[in-house]
């Protein structure tokens, strides 16, 4: 009984730590505020940033001014996560930190959390970090399927022809477009953008979901174009677009 009690409690102060470690990411925020927006008492808030904020591994930073005691969330510290989970090389180890240190914070403010800053509830069901992990491997996934059959988008992802992408021998024009689909929108695309096409396979082993994501695409959409071509043969009106004049 002690032990699973004590389990529970090292476990309910590991998802403290996450989202304490996520409404301060790379942003010196003054502690009270901070309870505020993950909904702990600020005693208890106080005791977990001082437990975690010692070393350069640990997830927190604290600075004490005469204002106020400060917390900041470190980048590295996902990072150093996704290290352990995935054991990649040093080139690919320094690339996620140089990537996330610039932009982590920015994805997290527009994707994770509120417009007053507190965290969005599916984060807060599936758990901080989990959550993160499944995002990046998804985002990995569909931009690793964007460069491999359409690699000369530059515009919007959202509203690209996939029709011609999957090579379909068609008897009308057809169009169809990722907006048919969840697809990630061409800003949440930029956090792995950027990312060597090697580092995105490492992020795309973080959770099934990156592989799902990947093979799940041309599946999906020979679907949307199978079922627009039936719709467009059993139309009277609709005259079969042969390229003739």
């Amino acid at each position: 009984m002690l032990k699973r009690r004590s389990s529970e409690v090292d476990q309910a102060e590991s998802q403290m730590v996450e989202r304490l470690w996520l409404v301060c990411l790379s942003k010196w925020t003054k502690q009270d505020r901070a309870s505020n927006l993950i909904d702990e008492r600020e005693d208890m808030v106080a005791v977990v940033a001082s437990n975690h904020s010692n070393t350069p591994a640990d997830p927190l930073e604290q600075k004490f001014k005469s204002s106020g005691v400060y917390i900041r969330g470190r980048s590295g510290w996902l990072v150093d996560r996704i290290v352990v989970q995935t054991r990649p090389g040093r080139k690919a180890i320094r690339l996620l930190h140089k990537t996330l240190d610039e932009k982590l914070a920015k994805y997290a403010r527009r994707n994770w959390l509120t417009s007053d800053g507190h965290i969005e509830k599916a984060l807060r069901v599936r758990g901080v970090v989990e959550h993160i992990k499944v995002d990046l491997a998804m985002l990995c996934g569909f931009n690793r399927w964007l460069q491999k059959y359409s690699p000369e988008v530059t515009d919007d992802p959202q509203e690209m022809d996939l029709s011609k992408i999957l090579g379909f021998q068609m008897r009308r024009k057809l169009k169809v477009t990722v907006s048919n689909f969840d697809f990630p929108s061409r800003d949440r695309l930029a956090l792995v953008s950027d990312l060597p096409p090697r580092v995105q396979r490492v992020l795309q082993k973080l959770s099934p979901a990156g592989e799902l994501a990947y093979h799940s695409m041309t599946l999906a959409m020979k679907k949307a174009i199978e079922k627009q071509q039936e719709q467009a043969e059993s139309d009277p009106e609709g005259a079969p677009d042969n390229g003739d004049d």
